[in-house]
C-alpha cells in the first residue's frame, strides 16, 4: 500500500511541476511568466491542502474528490502539452 501513497505523492509533485512549466512559459514578460510559474502551482496546492488531502479542513466526499483530482492530473497533463508546444514555436 506504502508504493501506492508513493506514486500518488510523486503524481502530485509531477502536476505541479507541469503546471509551474506551463506558467513560466505564458508570460509575455518575465515578471508575468514568474507570477504565473509561481502562482499556477500555488493555487493548485492550496485547492488541494484546503478540499482533497487526507487532513483537509474541508474534505469533499469520495466520487466527487476523485472526480476533482482526474480534473486537476488532466489540467496539469493539458498544461503541460501546451507548455511544450509553445517553447517549440519560439
Amino acid at each position: 500500500m506504502i508504493l501506492v501513497y508513493a506514486f500518488l505523492f510523486l503524481m502530485e509533485v509531477a502536476s505541479l511541476a507541469a503546471f509551474a512549466y506551463w506558467g513560466f512559459g505564458m508570460g509575455k514578460s518575465r515578471l508575468a511568466g514568474f507570477l504565473f510559474g509561481i502562482g499556477t502551482p500555488l493555487l493548485a496546492a492550496l485547492f488541494w491542502g484546503a478540499f482533497i488531502s487526507p487532513n483537509a479542513p474541508h474534505r469533499l466526499e469520495v466520487p466527487i474528490r476523485t472526480i476533482i483530482k482526474i480534473a486537476l492530473f488532466a489540467l496539469a497533463a493539458a498544461a503541460l502539452y501546451s507548455g511544450m508546444t509553445m517553447r517549440k514555436s519560439l
